[in-house]
């Protein structure tokens, strides 16, 4: 039947409320039968090294409120009445999984809650508490605080249910523990796809069932009914069947509640049990009618008692209650005051640059829970493959989970709280505008701009490119798939999602990457975007296009990833540190300063200058580099300009005019004055082409110290007994750069006069890199200081030299403003 409210198409004619809209169905709708098309293509077995496979039907968007009954759980007959071209015999296919082999589905961590109802104990109630008047709800439920509707299943998809694990499958085309849950429809193009489980006839096989955010809820029965159709023996029929239940984890603390053997004939069964409060419900299966072959069955269903002091899941879930009920998606997802101060995002390019401020601290410095969406045949970091080896640094570093799932296991309830994930990872879903569903989706943008991240991995199977037009911004990509390998790669923006700095954690060896047998010609790069898109690493694929293959957007308070590398490179150790270093990035806020936009062509200079400290009566040098990004051909106009404005600076190119086809360069001069302010401030570095499209690159000083002086020093000395001075040394070396003489020698004026003045030189280093590295490095500046001095004509025994390494910070060592002020030598009087 055809919802009149939805139009969702209702496959059990006899239920009361939409599975699409959870409204009550329209007697008078229009009847239609679900049709299978042949021309959809019917999904192959997943390859041999995973240890299972999900295959998973459409997604039904919120309840199926069918069956009534106080706490039930029910396994469906299928009443299809679709011409099924081939038996069930013939759906066989594939490897099997071993039935001694314990597989978990999902993570069998519990997720905490702040009910009070319930601690965590196996609860008994009244059997008399349990609703048997095998009512339906007569409405959907209610977002305006009256109690919910007992009916809903509590582990289907909409409600948040989970298969976590399963002792064993056969390898059938469409049969799985995951389609136990009543809300995945079949497969289209195949007949038996999604309406049930079955498993080799190595006897017990075991299914672990869980509830939303694994909390617990009250139950008292079973029902349970084998899958139906033609081509079914019935010997394959589940036989014996037993229900546990546990509140510990899906591996522990079980104990039997029940047991019933199951008709032959496939009827409905119910089996019951006094009413316990649970977080786990286990079917163990214990034979069949005799096959040799399979052991099947079809639906699941966990339905809620009633219990005296029981508050129900719905009712202590208020946003799930919502999202059942129909609410908004933003209503539901709402963001709250925006944390990071990092950047603004707008579309206009021409406001694009400012000042970089100082971000609130952070409420997620990376991700630690996360939900991976993928396709069966498109795993990049596979859950069995080296036992997470691939991964394990970021366990080590304190990432807890990663929860492998079919892009059609996910609802918008996976994305609650009480779910626990912080990052979401769409992995090459190729037919992502299909395969997951529009409320997800729409959940999702939610979801991220609350604060949370999102990692888009790209493949090289797609072409064209996925269908990204669910996000905020424009954003598209494409891929010549053709395996083959690439030797230009390079950072546009170094940062903490990935840098050149060896001593650095976020370092990347780009070097590395691109020189070794690699696929970068098969890169998804970018070939659509707007201007929200911040651009990080850039390459050429094998059709000679340079574009961009990692880049970033803002959005609300959460940070979205994009990488567009292809998998086949995920056995290179740099290729698996990205994708940690992905993982790893923070996020609310997270501290990038999309420095550099993507467009048709990109201003790039060396890494290590696009963020420093700057002095007064100074001028600092750019070498720029001009890319063409998608074979960009034009002539392009330079320009500079500080953000605030500041008439004290000067700004000059070596070459104004470019002519750029692919790569071109010119070098930038900024001087300033004593009279420039000491405040940090934007430099912006624009190119511009003759129909007025432009792009900039962002460069950042912290602050324009003035210069110091032989009095500004004493007079620091005689105020608190230390002076700060950033002198200049070579990258990881103590060897004083020219522009940091100037301050050397206002130290020897300040010692020629003052004869009686002694002084102790220490050193210090940020935090980045080896604590004992860091030691030796501030020692051996300090002593470069001294020596200078000593060459100039100081006596020596006026001078003694130290260095104490990070462990003295003045500053904070999570921004590259605070690492600065920490790089320093100090002066102090003895």
């Amino acid at each position: 039947m055809v919802c009149a409210s939805c139009g969702y198409n209702n496959l059990n004619d006899n239920a009361p409320f939409c599975g699409g809209c959870g409204r009550p169905l329209n007697p008078g709708a229009s009847e239609s039968s679900h049709q299978v098309s042949s021309s959809d293509k019917v999904r192959s077995e997943p390859r041999a090294s995973r240890k299972l496979t999900i295959w998973i039907g459409g997604i039904a968007s919120v309840l199926v409120l069918a069956i009534a009954g106080g706490g039930t759980l029910t396994l469906y007959r299928h009443h299809e009445n679709v011409t099924r071209a081939r038996t069930l015999r013939s759906a066989i296919g594939g490897s099997t999984a071993p039935a001694s082999s314990s597989t978990n589905l999902s993570s069998t961590n519990s997720v905490s809650t702040n009910s009070s109802s319930t601690n965590g104990s196996s609860t008994n109630f009244p059997s008399g508490g349990v609703s048997s008047t095998g009512a339906a709800s007569s409405g959907a439920l209610s977002t305006t605080g009256t109690a919910p509707s007992q009916t809903a299943n509590l582990v289907s998809l909409a409600m948040g249910g989970n298969v976590d694990k399963v002792s064993s499958e056969a390898g059938m085309s469409g049969f799985a523990a995951n389609y136990l849950l009543d809300d995945l429809s079949p497969d289209k193009g195949s007949d038996w796809a999604g309406y049930g489980w079955a498993a080799e006839p190595q006897f017990p096989q075991e299914i672990v069932l869980s509830f939303f955010g694994h909390q617990p809820a009250l139950i008292a029965s079973v029902q349970i009914t084998p899958v139906d159709g033609p081509g079914l023996f019935p010997e394959e029929r589940a036989k014996d069947v037993e229900i546990w239940t546990s509140n510990e984890s899906a591996d522990a603390g079980f104990s039997q509640v029940a047991r019933k053997t199951l008709a032959k004939d496939g009827g409905e069964e119910t089996i019951s049990f006094a009413p316990v409060q649970v977080r786990y419900v286990k079917i163990r299966v214990l034979s069949n009618y005799g096959s040799e072959q399979v052991a099947i069955i079809g639906k699941v269903r966990i339905t809620e008692a009633n219990g005296n002091g029981y508050v129900p899941l719905l009712q202590r879930n208020s946003d799930l209650s919502a999202l059942a009920g129909g609410a908004p998606m933003e209503a539901v997802f709402k963001a709250g005051p925006p944390t990071s101060q990092v950047t603004k995002t707008s579309p206009d390019l021409a406001k694009q640059c400012e000042p970089t401020m100082a971000a609130a601290p952070a409420s997620q410095n990376a991700s630690r829970n996360v939900l991976v969406l993928e396709e069966g045949d498109n795993q990049i970091f596979d859950q069995s493959f080296n036992n997470f080896d691939e991964i394990r640094p970021w366990f080590d570093k304190g990432g807890k989970e990663l929860v492998w799932k079919e892009p059609r296991w996910a609802t918008p309830a996976r994305l609650l709280n009480a779910e626990g994930f912080d990052t979401v990872v769409l992995s090459e879903l190729c037919d992502i505008k299909t395969s997951v569903s529009e409320e997800f989706k729409r959940a999702l943008v939610a979801w991220v701009m609350q604060g949370h991240k999102l990692i888009i991995r790209d493949s090289d199977g797609c072409v064209p490119g996925p269908d990204y037009s669910f996000l905020p911004y424009r954003f598209e990509t494409n891929n010549v798939a053709c395996g083959c390998e690439g030797h230009n790669l390079r950072f546009v923006e170094e940062s903490s999602l990935g840098n050149s700095r060896p001593k650095d954690p976020s370092f990347l060896n780009l070097d590395r990457f691109a020189q070794s047998p690699n696929e970068l010609g098969d890169s998804n790069v970018i070939v659509d975007w707007d201007s929200n898109w911040c651009g990080h690493m850039i390459t050429t694929n094998a059709n000679g296009v340079t574009g961009f293959v990692e880049a970033y957007a803002h959005l609300g308070r959460g940070l979205v990833i994009y990488d567009g590398f292809d998998h086949d490179n995920y056995g290179k150790e740099d290729y698996q540190r990205m994708f940690i270093q992905e993982l790893e990035q923070p996020f609310d806020p997270d501290g990038l300063s999309c420095s550099s936009r993507i467009g048709h062509f990109i201003v790039t200079t060396d890494l290590k200058l696009q963020n420093q400290p700057a002095s007064a009566g100074k001028t600092y040098t750019y070498p720029l580099t001009l890319l063409s990004n998608q074979s960009y051909k034009g002539d392009l106009k330079m320009s500079a300009a500080s953000v605030p404005p500041d008439p004290s600076l000067s700004f000059h190119f070596d070459t104004e005019n470019i002519s750029l086809t692919g790569t071109s360069k010119t070098r930038l001069a900024i001087a300033t004055t004593t009279r420039t302010p000491a405040i940090p401030r934007a430099l912006e570095v624009r190119a511009t082409d003759a129909n007025g499209e432009s792009n900039a690159l962002c460069l950042q000083w912290t602050e324009v110290a003035a210069q110091p002086t032989a009095q500004s020093i004493k007079e620091e000395l005689d105020k608190t007994g230390r002076a700060i001075l950033y002198i200049n040394f070579d990258f990881n070396k103590a060897t004083i750069r020219r522009d940091g003489k100037p301050i050397i020698n206002q130290v020897l004026k300040l010692l020629k006069d003052n004869p009686d003045l002694k002084l102790a030189i220490n050193g210090y280093t940020d935090n980045v890199g080896n604590q004992s590295y860091n030691l030796r490095l501030s020692q051996e500046r300090a002593a470069a200081v001294v020596a200078a001095l000593v060459a100039a004509g100081i006596s020596k025994s006026r001078l003694s030299s130290d260095g104490f390494g990070s462990g003295q910070p003045i500053a904070d060592n999570s921004t590259e403003k605070g690492r600065a002020k920490n790089r320093r030598v100090e002066l102090v009087k003895m």
